[in-house]
């Protein structure tokens, strides 16, 4: 049984191969291995199909809150120093 590091890794590695298509791909596959009777190997990727997801979740939650933060309306330009200034 993988560790959840492993099916981290393995999501990741999905990701940068896959792209978009990274779940659709990982749940296809465990769809195919679970027809052919391989249940544990289907199992596991499913494993890698959800942590893909949660991978994705935790993208949208990063740049949401970049966005959040870097909001124009809400800088407080006479705040910001700029280096080299005299």
């Amino acid at each position: 049984m993988p560790r959840q590091s492993e099916i981290r890794e393995a999501a990741l590695l999905m990701i940068k191969r896959r792209g978009k298509n990274a779940a659709i791909q990982a749940t296809e596959r465990a769809l195919q291995l679970q027809t052919d009777g391989a249940s544990d190997a289907a199992g596991i990727w499913r494993r890698v199909a959800n942590e893909i997801g949660r991978i994705r979740r935790e993208e949208r939650e990063v740049y949401a809150a970049s966005l959040a933060l870097f909001n124009p309306e809400r800088m407080d330009l006479e705040a910001i120093e700029i280096r080299g200034s005299t």
